[in-house]
C-alpha cells in the first residue's frame, strides 16, 4: 500500500490505517507539531500558517497568533516583534516574536557599525514599546550612529535623532558595557530628546537611560 515515490515528501499512515500518504514537509511538521527554521523575513511571511504556526527566526521562536494585530504591525515598520503573514490580514493574525523581558535593538534591523544611520530602528522600537505599554530596549556592545529625524525643522530644538514624545512612557534604554550611541556629524540635532523644548510642550513619564558610554 505504499504510494509512488514523490520528491521532498514523507510517508504518514492514513487515519484508517489502510495505507500511507505522501506528505509534504510542512504537513509532517504540522503532524509532529514542530517548528520550521527560516532565515529571512520573506520566508517567515510566506509560511502556510494552516500548517506552520511555529518558526525559528533571527535567534528567537515565533508564533503565529490569532487576533487583531493591525496596530502592532503599523507601529513595527522594522518588523522586530511583529511580522504580517503574506496571505493573512493582520486583523486576523500575525507572526509574533517570543522573548523574555527586553527587546533588542538589533531585532529592528539596526546595524551598529558606527557608520550606518540606525535612527529609524531606535524610533520604531520606541513606538512599538509604546503600543505595548512600555518596556526595556536593550542596546548591545556596539556603536550605533544616528542621524536627524526631523531635518526640515528651523530651530535646533526641533531637530532630533531619537525622540520620546507624548505617550512614549515607561521605557528604558539599557546599554550593555561598551554600547555607544553617537550623533552623525551631519545631523546637527539633539541625540536623544525627551519631550519638546520649544513652546509646544509634551508630557513624557518614566523614561530611563542607563549603561551607555
Amino acid at each position: 500500500n505504499l504510494p509512488a515515490v514523490v520528491a521532498n515528501t514523507m510517508l504518514i499512515s492514513k487515519p484508517d490505517a489502510t495505507g500511507y500518504l505522501a506528505s509534504t514537509t510542512a504537513d509532517v511538521r504540522n503532524f509532529l507539531d514542530t517548528a520550521v527554521s527560516v532565515t529571512t523575513r520573506a520566508a517567515l511571511k510566506a509560511l502556510d500558517t494552516t500548517k506552520d504556526s511555529w518558526a525559528m527566526f533571527d535567534g528567537n521562536m515565533w508564533a503565529f497568533l490569532a487576533g487583531n494585530y493591525s496596530a502592532h504591525v503599523a507601529a513595527d515598520t522594522k518588523e522586530g516583534l511583529y511580522v504580517k503573514a503574506t496571505a493573512i490580514a493582520d486583523t486576523v493574525g500575525c507572526w509574533v516574536r517570543l522573548y523574555d523581558e527586553a527587546v533588542n535593538i538589533l531585532w529592528f534591523q539596526a546595524v551598529g557599525d558606527g557608520v550606518t544611520d540606525d535612527v529609524d530602528s531606535f524610533n520604531v522600537a520606541i513606538d512599538i514599546l509604546t503600543v505595548l505599554g512600555g518596556g526595556v530596549l536593550f542596546v548591545p556592545a556596539k556603536t550605533f550612529a544616528v542621524g536627524n529625524s526631523n531635518p526640515g525643522a528651523v530651530s535646533t530644538y526641533d531637530r532630533w535623532a531619537i525622540k520620546f514624545s507624548t505617550g512614549n512612557d515607561n521605557i528604558e534604554i539599557r546599554g550593555a558595557k561598551g554600547s555607544k550611541i553617537f550623533l552623525l556629524a551631519s545631523a546637527n540635532a539633539v541625540t536623544i530628546m525627551i519631550g519638546k523644548l520649544t513652546s509646544t510642550y509634551e508630557s513624557v513619564h518614566n523614561i530611563k537611560i542607563s549603561g551607555l558610554e
